[in-house]
């Protein structure tokens, strides 16, 4: 039986695979075979698309996951799941560092993209959105890389848009979790599916392959604009 989104809570002896929470982290080892996950509070979207006369449902998701430089351009298979873990969708293959640059309050410089975007039926995204809650996979398919951009989080690393129509609408990664299943952990994972209390984010400027989108992360103006590989 799957477990719903929430928090993690300490678990009293060492196990073999877990969840490690890294909410607060800057970086993180992902190792081959490893996966990353932000749990999304997409409440926003419908709130405004119901303001607009709307679909509350979104039909298309986009996600950029910005890094310091990488060596190599990595490969990871990106999911998106349902808050009940009933529905799971694929961004399409295997997905590529490129490169880009960043322009923030906190950081500004070359950086390493990793980017998604995702078209949904209206039958898909009415079952997807109907807990109001997502998570981001990324399952790291190549080698071990070091994930961060410090003094960033990583929650602050992630940018998604949900979008329909004229309207688009960031996602706040409430979450990051790194899910190690053949490494002993001092962490287990266990869920708390109440998210009513989660702010909505902030603006914020996000450009990606010359289109520009609003985006709200952590009351930051952040541009980012990808470069050629």
């Amino acid at each position: 039986m799957k477990a719903p989104f929430g928090l993690l809570v300490l678990a009293a002896v060492p196990l073999y695979g877990g969840t490690i929470d890294l909410t607060g982290a800057e970086t993180v080892l992902v190792r081959t075979g490893d996966t990353l996950s932000f749990d999304l509070f997409t409440g926003s979207y419908s709130t405004n698309a119901q303001a607009l006369g709307l679909s509350p449902n979104p039909d298309a998701i986009a996600f950029c996951l910005i890094t310091s430089p990488l060596a190599i351009p990595g490969q990871f298979v990106a999911t998106i799941t349902s808050s009940d873990a009933s529905i799971e969708l694929a961004f399409g293959g295997v997905l590529e560092f490129g490169t880009g640059y960043l322009s923030s309050a906190g950081f500004q410089g070359i950086v390493s993209t990793l980017n998604g975007h995702l078209n949904l039926t209206s039958s898909v995204s009415s079952e997807l959105f109907l807990r109001g809650a997502l998570r981001l996979n990324l399952r790291n398919q190549g080698p071990d890389l070091l994930f961060g951009l410090p003094p960033l989080t990583l929650s602050q690393d992630l940018f998604v848009t949900l979008s329909g129509g004229p309207l688009s609408v960031g996602a706040h990664a409430q979450s990051v979790t790194l899910q190690r299943p053949d490494t002993p952990l001092l962490l287990a994972g266990r869920f708390n599916s109440d998210i009513s209390d989660v702010p909505e984010p902030g603006s914020a400027c996000f450009f990606l392959s010359g289109g520009g989108l609003l985006y709200a992360i952590s009351g930051m103006s952040i541009r980012i604009f990808r470069g050629r590989n």
